[in-house]
């Protein structure tokens, strides 16, 4: 989130959403726990981003595949 929005984004400072955020995809197994306490993802994340497309704006999208060069 900091690197789209900034130090200011208000995501950057609530930690505790940010790790429910986490924990609910660790629940709905788009994201889980490997080595050394990091987190790991397979083809599940794949069509979440996927189906994020259909809902976040395309300026969002746009702004989220620069940082995270796909």
């Amino acid at each position: 989130m900091t690197m789209l929005y900034g130090f200011n984004s208000p995501e950057f400072f609530d930690r505790t959403m940010f790790e429910h955020f986490i924990d609910l995809l660790r629940a709905r197994g788009v994201v889980r726990l490997a080595e050394g306490g990091k987190l790991s993802f397979d083809d599940v994340l794949t069509q979440v981003a996927q189906d994020a497309q259909l809902v976040l704006q395309e300026q969002i999208r746009h702004s989220i595949l620069q940082v995270t060069h796909v």
